[in-house]
């Protein structure tokens, strides 16, 4: 038989030392935590004015550009506004806001999937650093690229973490 790759510290001598190389190792004393990938503003009416300040900044952004812009928000396609360029098809444009710089942004299962399915149209812009002040949000705009999802000026990848969760209550 050969080498196996497998160490039992109860049959060793040195096991308190193993179990203290161990416990620090995995930090099995530490109590578990919970992440949560995107911070929330807590008050609905200030998450509702910087959703409305990145609607009118993408709108703007686009119509500045020469597009018909249209407004699909509410009709749940995964994406908030069609962008339209004479007779080419649409650009299909998620618009996220975030009153603080890039960090982490959340994308609904829907949006997830139509970011996958339609990624050749697909537009993900970002609006950060939203704050009472009168300065224009930072702009992070990305499409699909060479087989990432790259930011349009920089040239920066999106680095993104599949997710499955749930919210459940009784």
């Amino acid at each position: 038989m050969g080498q196996q790759p497998v160490w039992y510290t109860d049959h060793d001598i040195r096991r308190p030392a193993a179990h203290k190389w161990l416990k620090n190792a995995l930090k099995l004393d530490r109590k578990p935590t919970i992440s949560i990938g995107v911070r929330r503003k807590p008050d609905a009416g200030e998450r509702q004015r910087i959703e409305l300040v990145a609607m009118t900044t993408a709108r703007s952004f686009f119509q500045d550009r020469g597009y018909r812009v249209s407004d699909v928000s509410k009709q749940a396609l995964g994406w908030d506004i069609e962008a339209r360029q004479s007779s080419s098809p649409p650009l299909l444009v998620e618009v996220k806001g975030l009153s603080d710089s890039f960090g982490n942004i959340e994308l609904t299962p829907n949006e997830f999937g139509a970011m996958n399915r339609k990624k050749s149209r697909f537009v993900l812009f970002v609006a950060s650093d939203i704050r009472r002040s009168s300065e224009s949000p930072h702009l992070s705009i990305f499409r699909w690229r060479d087989s990432f999802w790259t930011e349009i000026r920089t040239k920066r990848h999106l680095v993104i973490r599949r997710r499955v969760g749930a919210n459940c209550s009784l």
